[in-house]
């Protein structure tokens, strides 16, 4: 039987990774054992609407050290589409584009933070988005749901509280990110001098 005869359940995890860390990939992993999810894509984006001022690390840098991390993981993979659209990255459009590379059978889910869709109504084209794909919202245990489209799936997923600002914090003032950060992109950043480590003077010590 041919690939269209089995309806994957693929799940497609957005943000700026900048850079990963281990609450993005607790997150990942939770939604992947939860949703029964056959694949789990990655993808950074170029240009957040909501975070356009904000990305520090660039393109290359950020889809590199996701690539190093999720290596060894199976079902999981990056996408460069939102990094190859010229413009601002809207959701709708990362979806979409996945999209029409997967058989019409998969079942798409799309994962997001419970904070950023309590303004769901602000996002490109909302209405369009949830006909796309099932919106998973990923929040802390306790956190309240209540605001949120009904048609939403709301989990509450690890507790983890983690940024990427704390993180590129921590590095501009050389301190450890050992377990914060995962093995490989940490390599990465040391190896590049990111996140201000050319200045601090430790671009070659233990991260």
């Amino acid at each position: 039987m041919g690939r269209e005869a089995h309806s994957d359940r693929v799940g497609i995890f957005g943000g700026t990774f900048d850079p990963v860390h281990e609450g993005h990939m607790q997150v990942a992993e939770y939604a992947q054992r939860t949703l029964r999810l056959d694949r789990l894509i990655f993808v950074p984006a170029a240009r957040p609407w909501m975070k356009v001022k904000n990305v520090v690390a660039s393109e290359a840098d950020r889809l590199r050290m996701l690539e190093l991390t999720i290596q060894d993981r199976l079902a999981m993979e990056v996408s460069g589409v939102d990094l190859d659209r010229e413009g601002l990255s809207y959701s709708v459009d990362t979806v979409g584009d996945i999209k029409t590379n997967l058989p019409t059978s998969t079942e798409l889910f799309f994962l997001a933070g419970v904070d950023a869709l309590i303004d769901f109504h602000k996002w490109r084209e909302p209405e369009r988005l949830l006909e796309q794909c099932t919106v998973v919202a990923i929040g802390r245990p306790g956190q309240d749901f209540t605001s949120l489209d009904r048609r939403m799936i709301c989990l509450a997923g690890p507790g983890i509280a983690l940024s990427g600002t704390e993180i590129r914090d921590r590095l501009a003032s050389g301190l450890s990110v050992q377990g914060l950060v995962p093995n490989g992109a940490i390599q990465h950043i040391r190896n590049n001098g990111l996140y201000g480590l050319k200045h601090t003077g430790i671009k070659g010590r233990r991260a």
